[in-house]
């Protein structure tokens, strides 16, 4: 080895040493950082989610600080991942495959993954609705190649009550996509059906809200159409045993049977109409 070799390779080792270290450093400092920032953003959105009302004025000024628009309609997404998943390490993952969605939507971590959703500062249109709902199949299919994923979209409601509400639903949809692999663990609320969703929705804390949204064409109709709707189901369709409950006569029952269908927009005759309608009614029932 030429003289003076081993003292340049010393130095050079040395450097290097300095130079890793440094790296590191900068590295755990933007670990720190990215930590703090999710950490923000989840705080807020915990704020806005648990307060189940309008935002008081500081919440309100954080949000509008952090560029989330509470006015306007927003559609909620809940992505699920496992635990082997770090949501702030994984987000950029997210945060590509949105844009290669072309999917707008704020990413935030919350709990075992994340919730985001779009916001439209005027009510959408179908034709935008549905262009939402297939950019944000596109993006779970995207996601899914790198991260296993469930993804659950959320119907549309307006302010920011509405963005709590739509990611609740959203959350409840997550869920259920975690078992559908046919879907692609994929599940959109408007695209699955109340109904069924509400069969899914049983333990959750959002089944007696969308219970009584289900419901809500039945509210003030004269001749009481929940309960006869209840006891109806709860006679197995029987309209004499029905009659007999409510102390009313067979064909008023009929009528009224006929004017609930058509004010809810459903058939008796598939079994997952009746059971989502008969759970609903009971809940309701029970609460009111």
């Amino acid at each position: 080895m030429p003289p003076g070799i081993p003292a340049e390779l010393a130095a050079v080792r040395a450097a290097l040493g300095v130079a890793a270290g440094a790296i590191g450093q900068r590295l755990a400092e933007k670990r720190l950082a990215v930590e703090r920032d999710a950490r923000l953003r989840t705080s807020l959105l915990a704020e806005l989610v648990q307060a189940g009302a309008e935002p008081d004025p500081g919440t309100r000024r954080r949000a509008l600080d952090a560029g989330w628009q509470l006015d306007g309609w927003h559609v909620g997404i809940r992505i699920d991942v496992p635990d082997s998943v770090d949501p702030v390490a994984t987000r950029p993952e997210v945060l590509r495959a949105f844009e290669t969605a072309q999917l707008h939507a704020l990413v935030v971590e919350q709990g075992r993954g994340w919730g985001a959703w779009t916001t439209f500062p005027e009510e959408p249109s179908t034709t935008e609705l549905n262009r939402h709902a297939s950019a944000a199949r596109r993006a779970q299919w995207l996601l899914r190649s790198t991260v296993p994923s469930a993804m659950g979209v959320g119907r549309l409601y307006r302010e920011a009550t509405g963005l709590a509400r739509t990611l609740g639903e959203a959350g409840d949809a997550a869920r259920l996509a975690a078992t559908r692999s046919a879907s692609g663990y994929f599940v959109h609320v408007d695209r699955l059906g109340l109904g069924r969703l509400l069969l899914a929705w049983t333990r959750t804390d959002t089944f007696l809200p969308a219970a009584r949204s289900m419901l809500e064409p039945l509210r003030d109709q004269p001749g009481d159409l929940l309960a006869t709707l209840t006891a109806y189901l709860d006679a197995e369709s029987s309209l004499t045993e029905t009659a007999a409950v409510l102390g009313v006569h067979r064909n008023t029952v009929a009528a009224r049977m006929a004017r609930a269908q058509e004010l809810l927009g459903v058939e008796l005759t598939d079994p997952d109409e009746r059971l989502a309608l008969h759970l609903a009614c009971r809940s309701v029932l029970f609460h009111s």
